[in-house]
């Protein structure tokens, strides 16, 4: 059986200067509530609204390990792209060309996955003494 909706069909129009609204929206991204008219509805039928919490920290821990893991995509599909190649080569010169590719993207590779090791130590380390 579906479940009937509670549409919401009745609306109300607010005129804001611009400071009052530019105010308004700063403090709905303060909230949890994504959604303006949902963070009105809540401040006007005087629910609590959910301030969210901003840890800095953790905000560049996580921008420097999209980071990483963009990188180490890249170097993920270089590798796949030369070992194809190599599937599909039956020139030995070609074949030692790639293969020393291979080498130095295999470097590169294992030298990215220590800096994530070291980062993700140093990181473990810096929230343990908080």
């Amino acid at each position: 059986m579906k479940e009937k909706r509670n549409n919401k069909t009745k609306m109300i129009f607010v005129r804001l200067e611009e400071q009052d609204y530019q105010t308004l929206i700063s403090r709905q991204k303060s909230t949890t509530e994504r959604n303006l008219s949902a963070y009105c509805r809540k401040l006007l039928m005087a629910k609590p609204v959910i301030k969210s919490v901003q840890n800095e920290s953790l905000r560049e821990i996580l921008y420097t390990l999209s980071q990483l893991q963009k990188d180490l995509n890249g170097i993920g599909n270089n590798y796949n792209q030369m070992v194809k190649r190599l599937h599909v080569t039956d020139k030995i010169p070609e074949i030692k060309t790639w293969f020393l590719n291979y080498l130095n993207e295999k470097e590169r590779m294992l030298s990215g996955i220590e800096y994530i090791r070291q980062y993700l130590d140093k990181t473990a380390e810096k929230w343990l003494q908080e």
